[in-house]
């Protein structure tokens, strides 16, 4: 449903890798949709709602109520969490395309972990249409999301 008080939102690519849609993903919670429905989503100007204790995974919410959630890795809690470095707090504001997060990538392959970057989207927007499947460069158009 796309009406006139309907707000429509793109999200860039948070790294550059292969976007893929959720049912793709390696790991049953987020490909059974339980995180909300979408592709590996991008960041977008917002606040940061949480980031995980284990500072693999963190959350914004945009001003028009948009909440996406970015987890660095498939098995990441299994981590050390010094692994991976937030740049951001809890309760900060964010601009598209500002680094959040820093994390040991070879660390990560050399545990085994998958480097899926699932970014999902929450709160069941309107509408997700994917702008890019396949590979793509951090920075890129990934979704268009229909509040």
């Amino acid at each position: 449903m796309h009406d006139d008080t309907s707000k429509t939102q793109i999200l860039t690519s948070p790294v550059t890798g292969r976007a893929a849609g959720l049912g793709e993903t390696p790991d049953t919670y987020f490909a059974s949709g339980l995180m909300g429905s979408g592709a590996v989503l991008a960041p977008c100007d917002a606040v940061v709602n949480f980031v995980f204790p284990k500072k693999y995974a963190l959350g914004l919410r945009t001003t028009e109520g948009l909440e996406v959630v970015l987890q660095v890795g498939i098995g990441s809690n299994q981590m050390d969490s010094r692994c991976f470095q937030p740049l951001v707090d809890c309760g900060c504001q964010v601009r598209q395309g500002q680094e959040l997060l820093r994390f040991d990538l070879e660390a990560m392959q050399q545990a085994g972990i998958l480097t899926a970057t699932p970014l999902v989207v929450n709160r069941s927007p309107q509408q997700v249409h994917p702008l890019a499947l396949g590979n793509l460069e951090a920075g890129s158009a990934l979704l268009e999301v229909t509040l």
